[in-house]
């Protein structure tokens, strides 16, 4: 599913798998502030919007049936 989100994978029946790494000792040095340390979930989500458009055309052909 869209090669251009980056690691979109199917993750099973009705499922998208969208891996991303939190650095626990980044977690920890920055802790309250985590801006650098949540960065990997920022680019999973941002992943994610990227997709969309294939999202949105994929839940079309489905519905469509």
């Amino acid at each position: 599913m869209a090669k251009e989100a980056g690691t979109l994978q199917g993750g099973g029946e009705n499922t998208i798998n969208l891996p991303f790494v939190l650095d626990a000792e980044t977690l920890a040095v920055e802790y309250p502030a985590l801006d650098k340390a949540l960065a990997p979930l920022d680019a999973a989500i941002d992943k994610l919007l990227k997709a969309h458009p294939a999202l949105d055309a994929a839940v079309r052909e489905l519905t469509s049936k």
